[in-house]
């Protein structure tokens, strides 16, 4: 979470945000088509940058992306398929890295592509309910409907040290017999 009073929240048509941590709340739909919000993705580097993905079925109304915490939004729906979208992730340590899960499976829109590009490794044709990076080792997973859980590593797979409360780790990625150092 890049800024934790920043808080995003959607009833499927209204979409509004809090900057303060919840005292006030302001609503952003203004400027967005009349389809139903699947899911909301704010940057990790920047709490301004939000993107949400629209479930319904109007040509080229797909994903939309903010820099203003949704004071304007922006059509980046270019290059997916007319079909739902029901999740979106924004990789960390990227600008606009995003991953986008919709009814025939997974595309991405590399940082400065203007088109969304098939990215389903070897994932049949499926719908696609839930997207999560594992930040730890660089992985894309999706999570299916009636094919389980699909595995595939990130554009950006590299790994940053992490740091817990003032603690970081000498490696990020431990094989079996190794040695981590805490400081």
């Amino acid at each position: 979470v890049s800024d934790p009073n920043y808080l995003y929240v959607t009833n499927s048509s209204d979409l509004m945000v809090t900057k303060d941590g919840g005292d006030n709340w302001i609503s952003i739909s203004e400027g967005l088509p009349v389809e139903p919000i699947t899911r909301i993705a704010i940057s990790k580097n920047d709490p301004e940058r939000v993107w949400i993905t629209l479930g319904g079925l109007s040509e080229g109304e797909k994903v939309y992306y903010s820099e203003t915490a949704g004071q304007q939004w922006q059509n980046i729906s270019a290059g997916l398929p007319n079909v739902p979208v029901n999740c979106i992730v924004h990789q960390r340590n990227s600008e606009n890295q995003l991953y986008v899960g919709n009814d025939i499976g997974v595309f991405q829109r590399k940082d400065g592509d203007p088109e969304w590009q098939l990215f389903s490794n070897n994932l049949p044709s499926v719908i696609i309910n839930e997207l999560e990076i594992h930040e730890a080792s660089g992985k894309l997973r999706a999570a299916t409907f009636g094919r389980g859980i699909w595995e595939v590593e990130t554009i950006f797979s590299a790994v940053e040290p992490l740091v817990i409360n003032g603690f970081e780790a000498d490696i990020n990625t431990i094989q079996e017999g190794e040695r981590v150092n805490f400081s």
